[in-house]
């Protein structure tokens, strides 16, 4: 197996409200995780968010390898997924040869829970969670509060 330099994460929301519409990516490497969220039509509610994190922490990159267990069982996978109101959402790994593999599913982040469980443990306390590694357990809390 190839060794995994960095992961790419991208999602748009589904079928909905333009006021709820979205684009949003997550990047994680050894060293750090960053996230960009940008709605279609930015309100008070659905802002533009941008953050960074970067460390030199030994968990940090054991959790890392954990993650790239996860997404080259993804990459791997002959995965027929394709919910017409879902969103998109677009793997893409940078190997340490430079060379790049790519998988884009219209699927919710259901389907790849592990995955976005194992990565959402790396998101600073403060921010929210992604919105392309939300799960249904997000949607549910959200009803409840």
């Amino acid at each position: 197996m190839k060794k995994i330099e960095k992961i790419v994460i991208q999602g748009t929301s589904g079928f909905g409200s333009i006021d709820s519409a979205f684009e949003d990516k997550v990047t994680i490497q050894e060293d750090g995780i960053s996230y960009q969220y940008k709605p279609k039509k930015e309100s008070e509610l659905n802002r533009e968010r941008k953050w960074r994190y970067q460390t030199n922490s030994p968990f940090f990159q054991l959790h890392f390898q954990g993650i790239c267990g996860e997404i080259e069982r993804i990459m791997m996978d002959e995965m027929c997924i394709d919910a017409l109101d879902a969103g998109r959402i677009v793997f893409e790994v940078t190997y340490a040869d430079k060379t790049k593999k790519k998988k884009e599913y219209f699927a919710s982040g259901d389907d790849f829970a592990d995955c976005f469980r194992a990565i959402r443990h790396l998101v600073p306390e403060p921010e929210l969670v992604p919105a392309v590694l939300s799960v249904e357990e997000d949607y549910l809390e959200a009803e409840d509060e």
